[in-house]
């Protein structure tokens, strides 16, 4: 994407939401062509980051986004231990009209990845585990388990198959589920490929990579969270929770859908564990960027380790082309959550977003916070839709399937607008954007209908997908 990130598309719903990503949204759509955790930025070259961020633009740029309720959040930017940019936008809780604040926490979903990865680096060097070691020193019964080591794990290159991509996911996750259960569903995973042979996001890994830290050091994986990374971090605001959290303090996660922002189901964190049950602030994960790459929490050796790179993926970490800066980071989603940290550390420079509901491509506030950070200008967004009536909606409904992609997408029109459910995933609304033409922003899709020819094509990440009606 020209002056932008590039979700390589492809994470959590691949994070840890449902077919989508491998994490968490059971709300609109990720259709099976997306996945999220490759973090890939491209901006031209850029003015020098010693320059004061363009917080003007900023807060115009998130003034613009809050009126068309387009996102609910917190951000954060820090420069050399400093928050020099703070906002937050919406509701923590739209229910009780509770606003956003700067100490609201929210889920950051695989964000919980570069946490697990540190406990992993600091086990290693406290010599409870090798990154040589195989599974099989702890649980034989797992595929591959004599070959897969902790360093596959930590790199997506085990080939265990991503359980939260596995149809009737989401049917689940919103109980609590007890360590030796999570382990049968990991041990019943089929490998997709030989551990090392190649790369596949896989959640499945950091799973069994937090009983594995349990298990080496007879602690908890809140345990050894708050002894290796929190306390030495005062990371007050961040935490690992044992059962969903209803305070005051944490924001609900939503989806906008007819026209409001609905909330989701939420996912116990014994689902996810290491792979996504985090709760934090948005200073909270800056900070935590900021002392990893300073040292406070492994070794130089050890993070040399964790940050070395093929194919732009390290342990728990992605590297980010910036405009010719060197920068690493993670994104997460789980529920109606989504959330990104991008460090650059030769500048000084740590960019945290998190937000509990996004009706546009979050990829879109990405690019915005860092634009305004790296010195380039900030584009303002237009939002706009064409009225439709009735008959004219008509014209579009029907079951499309395609020859590309093993789905089928329903059109209907609903209260005078029209929607869309792909096989298995939840309903989303489409906004009319010209002749033929609409989109759902919050997946970044385009459907662009030939009602005469019976077809649509949709488009989203790059790809075009042929659909016919039935």
């Amino acid at each position: 994407m020209g002056t932008c990130f590039t979700y390589a598309m492809k994470l959590f719903t691949s994070d840890l939401s449902s077919p989508s990503h491998p994490i968490y949204i059971r709300t609109a759509v990720y259709l099976y062509i997306m996945r999220i955790y490759l973090l890939s930025l491209y901006f031209p070259v850029l003015a020098a980051v010693g320059q004061p961020i363009d917080t003007a633009s900023l807060h115009r740029y998130f003034d613009v986004l809050d009126s068309n309720h387009r996102f609910m959040g917190t951000v954060a930017v820090m420069k050399d231990g400093k928050t020099i940019y703070q906002r937050s936008v919406g509701y923590a809780d739209v229910e009780a009209q509770l606003p956003a604040q700067a100490g609201v926490r929210y889920g950051v979903g695989s964000i919980t990845k570069s946490f697990t990865s540190v406990l992993a680096f600091k086990a290693v060097e406290k010599g409870l585990i090798s990154l040589d070691d195989t599974v099989a020193r702890w649980f034989p019964q797992v595929h591959y388990a004599g070959k897969i080591t902790v360093r596959h794990l930590l790199t997506h290159r085990s080939g265990l198959h991503n359980f939260t991509a596995n149809p009737g996911y989401a049917r689940w996750t919103t109980q609590p589920c007890t360590a030796a259960r999570m382990m049968d569903t990991v041990a019943a995973q089929h490998a997709d490929f030989l551990p090392g042979e190649q790369y596949a996001y896989s959640n499945t890994g950091f799973v069994l990579l937090t009983q594995i830290l349990e298990k080496a050091s007879g602690q908890t994986y809140g345990g050894l969270l708050k002894r290796w990374v929190l306390r030495p971090g005062r990371l007050r605001a961040t935490d690992m929770p044992v059962d969903p959290d209803t305070s005051r303090g944490s924001a609900r996660s939503y989806a906008w859908l007819f026209g409001g922002w609905r909330r989701q189901p939420v996912t116990h964190p014994s689902v996810p564990a290491g792979a996504g049950a985090i709760r934090s602030t948005a200073v909270d994960i800056a900070r935590f960027a900021e002392q990893l790459f300073d040292g406070r929490f492994i070794s130089q050796a050890s993070l040399a380790a964790m940050t070395e790179m093929r194919d732009n993926v390290g342990a728990g970490i992605f590297q980010i082309p910036a405009g010719g800066k060197l920068a690493y980071g993670h994104g997460g989603r789980i529920d109606g959550f989504e959330s990104v940290y991008i460090h650059l550390p030769k500048e000084g420079l740590t960019v945290s977003i998190l937000s509990n509901g996004v009706n546009l491509p979050f990829n879109d506030v990405t690019i915005a916070v860092m634009s305004a950070a790296l010195g380039a200008p900030v584009e303002m967004p237009r939002f706009g839709t064409v009225s439709m009536t009735d008959a004219e909606l008509d014209c579009y409904t029907g079951v499309y399937g395609s020859k590309q992609l093993p789905m089928k997408i329903t059109v209907m029109r609903r209260d005078g607008k029209l929607m869309a459910q792909a096989t298995g995933q939840s309903l989303f609304g489409l906004e009319a954007h010209g002749e033929h033409r609409f989109s759902f922003r919050q997946a970044g899709i385009e459907m662009i209908f030939a009602p005469e020819e019976r077809n649509f094509i949709l488009i989203q990440g790059g790809g075009r997908y042929r659909f016919e009606r039935e």
